[in-house]
């Protein structure tokens, strides 16, 4: 009895975790070094080496939260940055179709949503 009380706690905890979790995966050319992650305060929050383009971050959200990501510190020159919104689920950094130079943050409902918004957007510009 005193096992599956234990077993049940420890399901109990994991799927909770497991709720609010987030992973960001981005792939940019050209990229190198370190890539970090900032809040809107510009406060550093983590970072993950860049290997051939490719960076993840993995964390932990109690609500949806902007951040953006960039490859620069300080007066350093970027290869790129990308403004997300960190919820729960996998985040994809992809190129903007029509600006290759610009990043795309998908894969979750408010980045899509976010996404399509400025999609919208520049039809109206252009």
């Amino acid at each position: 009895m005193k096992n599956i009380l234990i077993l049940t706690a420890a399901v109990a905890l994991c799927s909770c975790a497991g709720k609010n979790s987030y992973v960001v995966e981005g792939n940019v050319a050209g990229a190198t070094g370190t890539a970090y992650l900032f809040d809107q305060q510009q406060h550093l929050l983590d970072s993950a080496a860049i290997e051939n383009g490719a960076f993840r971050f993995k964390g932990t959200v109690e609500q949806p939260d902007v951040r953006y990501i960039t490859d620069s510190r300080g007066d350093a020159p970027a290869t790129f940055s990308a403004l997300l919104i960190v919820e729960p689920g996998t985040i994809r950094i992809v190129d903007h179709a029509d600006q290759p130079q610009r990043k795309v943050a998908t894969g979750t409902p408010s980045n899509d949503a976010s996404a399509a918004y400025n999609q919208a957007g520049d039809a109206l510009v252009a």
